[in-house]
């Protein structure tokens, strides 16, 4: 698996705190992703964890599910948590 991390804002909007960033995708049979989906709990920093995880997620490169021994598509969930730890 070779996954690179979403880049994070340089601010917060001042909310200390824990941001959930839920993400789904299809792992397809050459180990790429697609279908990524990614939902945010409201702040006003959502839209940016939103694109820059989709950007980081579709870069991701997996070894593939195999039925039959033959690599097939799979779909996966993840929860990735960024803790902001003081305001900026």
């Amino acid at each position: 698996m070779r996954c690179r991390a979403p880049l994070l804002p340089a601010f917060d909007a001042g909310i200390a705190g824990t941001r959930r960033i839920h993400v789904a995708f299809t792992i397809r049979p050459d180990g790429s992703t697609e279908d990524i989906e990614v939902n945010v709990e409201e702040t006003p920093s959502a839209r940016f964890y939103m694109v820059h995880t989709k950007v980081a997620v579709a870069d991701w490169l997996f070894e593939p599910a195999r039925s039959n021994g033959a690599a097939v598509s799979s779909r996966c969930m993840t929860l990735i948590s960024v803790a902001v730890n003081r305001p900026f």
